[in-house]
């Protein structure tokens, strides 16, 4: 029994790490147990994972498609169940701080699926990634990658199905070659650092559901063309620096019947809010906030779930349908509007409309014609010992006249505001009683 027990405790610790992933475990299954890589992909397979600084990853030898190891997917039907091939390689949120092995990926030809998100990943995006004409899924979202997107990517038409570069340092513009990807279903581009105009060719992608263009430096108009998007259900532009109008054939959103969200808050969007949005019979979720947009709520869209169209430049009575029809609050501030004084009152206490741009306008004069204070001492950058005087006038200046795109936050004490002052200090506590 003495002589037993230490190869238990050493079969119990191995059984431990193969449940956890961390090592590979032998496969049960006879007809794959003798399955070997090609050496030239067992190299690659190793020089991948140490350029990408991964701390736990085994040693990789041929016989690593033969195990249970979940981040390291392989198919063994070639030759008879003897020859495998790495196809997929699923390293989620696993603390890599390395770079992507441009090389070696041009040694691994079967891969049809990379996920590697929610890493730290820096360098560019290798743009050898359009040789792998098996890929179908591509996630390097949430990493520190910069760079433009590789054009190559359109290569990829007649796999590439899943696409997320979100949440990276990305720049440039977006490539036109990405009209070419036929087959893609879900392109997120949004929270990185995008610049020109939205690609028209990207009313090609016949088979896209999900678009998510937001938070990046894109300009210029929306391309009509994406209203050809028959099976699109979720858009979203917003936080860019997009102009001109909603394009009118965005009405055919109504004849496919497929959009549930639509989201162009945080641009320069001028003109009326389009009476057709009201045909856009599956719509759950609409932002038009933080644009140009004049007139008033067309009556047309009373059937709608209306969201969020707080500040621009509508005007007009509240429709009195609105406080009927929202089910949880409808945020209309930084508008003119006005609540009916003789409407339903039903539900009004969800519906928002203060402040508006009128109360602002009053707020400001006050702070300009009455300051309270001659002037306000503000420290200096960091570092600084010193503290500098500033009137009432400047901080306002500072703040962009209290827009609503500098509002940090807000608490008891009253709305944080991130001011433009001189001296570089960027954050100013405005409380109730500085304009008064």
């Amino acid at each position: 029994m003495a002589k037993l027990f230490p190869k238990l405790v050493c079969f119990l610790a191995v059984l431990l790490l193969c449940q956890f992933g961390y090592v590979a475990c032998q496969s049960t299954n006879s007809s794959d147990r003798n399955a070997t890589l090609p050496a030239d992909e067992e190299k690659a397979l190793e020089d991948l994972l140490i350029k990408l600084e991964w701390g736990f990853h085994p040693n990789i030898s041929r016989s690593a498609c033969s195990s249970n190891f979940e981040y390291i997917k392989c198919d063994c039907t070639d030759e008879n169940s003897t020859v495998c091939h790495v196809t997929g390689l699923t390293l989620p949120d696993q603390d890599l701080t390395g770079e992507i092995n441009a090389e070696a990926l041009a040694r691994l030809v079967h891969l049809n699926a990379i996920d590697l998100s929610k890493n730290q990943l820096h360098g560019s995006i290798p743009p050898i990634l359009g040789n792998l004409s098996s890929l179908n899924r591509l996630d390097l979202s949430t990493n520190f990658l910069s760079g433009s997107i590789p054009p190559s990517l359109g290569n990829l038409t007649s796999s590439l199905q899943y696409l997320r570069l979100s949440r990276n340092f990305l720049s440039g513009s977006i490539p036109l070659s990405m009209g070419n990807l036929t087959k893609l279903k879900h392109m997120s581009l949004s929270s990185n650092k995008l610049s020109d105009q939205i690609p028209e060719e990207l009313g090609n992608l016949s088979s896209l559901r999900y678009m998510d263009l937001g938070f990046n430096e894109l300009t210029g108009q929306l391309p009509p063309q994406l209203g050809e998007l028959k099976y699109l259900n979720h858009l979203d532009v917003g936080s860019n620096n997009l102009s001109g109008e909603l394009p009118g054939n965005y009405a055919n959103f109504s004849t496919w019947d497929q959009l549930r969200w639509f989201s162009v808050a945080g641009n320069r969007l001028t003109g009326q809010v389009p009476k057709f949005i009201a045909n856009w019979n599956g719509l759950s979720y609409l932002d038009l906030s933080f644009n140009n947009l004049t007139g008033g709520i067309p009556d047309s869209m009373e059937k709608l779930n209306l969201s969020f169209s707080q500040e621009n430049m509508l005007n007009g009575t509240v429709p009195s349908w609105v406080t009927d029809n929202i089910e949880d609050k409808a945020d209309l501030s930084y508008n003119n509007f006005e609540i009916p004084r003789d409407g339903p009152k039903k539900g009004e206490g969800k519906l928002n409309i203060e402040p508006n741009r009128n109360s602002i306008r009053d707020l400001t004069d006050k702070c300009r014609g009455k300051p309270k204070y001659k002037t306000i001492k503000v420290p200096g950058g960091q570092g600084s010992r010193r503290w500098r005087d500033f009137t009432p006038n400047k901080i306002i200046d500072g703040t962009r006249k209290f827009s609503p795109k500098m509002k940090i936050g807000g608490g008891r004490f009253g709305i944080v505001y991130e001011a433009e002052l001189p001296n570089k200090e960027k954050k100013l506590a405005v409380d109730e009683d500085f304009s008064s």
